[in-house]
């Protein structure tokens, strides 16, 4: 079984990241997910280095040396593959995330067994990518990864007002809300049992 920790759009928010890292201690969780909008140089220090394995991604809001740390201190996922517990993770950029997403599509059309995709932005025309105005906001390119890949969980955040659950086909899809605002998620594999939960 893995326990999955999962945190989106943190906004430099330090304090709440501290407590949060904290929960995922306290729960053996032995994931931490990112799913990016850091906004932070410290953050991603603190993620790798909290003492438990963490994936992050870039949100739109954050900037390149954002990208260029993580990926130095091992704990990007973007554009590339990384299997942990027989599951594999692909991470989508949110900075440069046309690009990414055909990456994400290639790697996984070509990946063997279950994927767990971890991207910024969610699936367009879903329930968690309804903005305040009720337009969707999400993205195309997300949404067809989706329809066409194994993808069994996608992990999403950036629509702050569309905390919530959804499926696309089989496809279990969570955004856990804005850290900044002290929301989080807990998800257990292989039952895809999932906890939305505040600080």
């Amino acid at each position: 079984m893995l326990k999955l920790l999962v945190i989106s759009d943190i906004h430099s928010d330090l304090n709440n990241l501290s407590r949060v890292l904290n929960v995922a201690k306290e729960a053996r969780c032995n994931l931490v997910i990112c799913c990016g909008d850091l906004e932070s140089l410290e953050g991603v220090e603190m993620l790798s280095r909290c003492g438990l394995k963490s994936f992050t991604v870039t949100g739109n809001m954050d900037w390149p040396e954002v990208s260029k740390v993580a990926s130095q201190k091992g704990i990007s996922i973007e554009n590339r593959v990384v299997e942990e517990g027989g599951y594999r993770f692909i991470g989508v950029s949110g900075l440069k995330h046309a690009s990414s997403s055909v990456k994400a599509y290639e790697l996984a059309r070509s990946s063997e067994g279950p994927i767990i995709l971890v991207s910024h932005h969610p699936p367009y025309g879903t329930k968690v990518d309804i903005a305040l105005s009720g337009v969707h906001i999400g993205s195309k390119y997300v949404r067809k990864i989706v329809e066409d890949c194994e993808v069994i969980l996608l992990l999403a955040g950036h629509v702050h007002e569309a905390r919530g659950v959804d499926k696309l086909g089989e496809t279990l899809i969570i955004n856990p809300g804005p850290l900044f605002m002290g929301y989080y998620a807990l998800v257990e594999l292989p039952s895809l049992k999932y906890e939305l939960l505040e600080l």
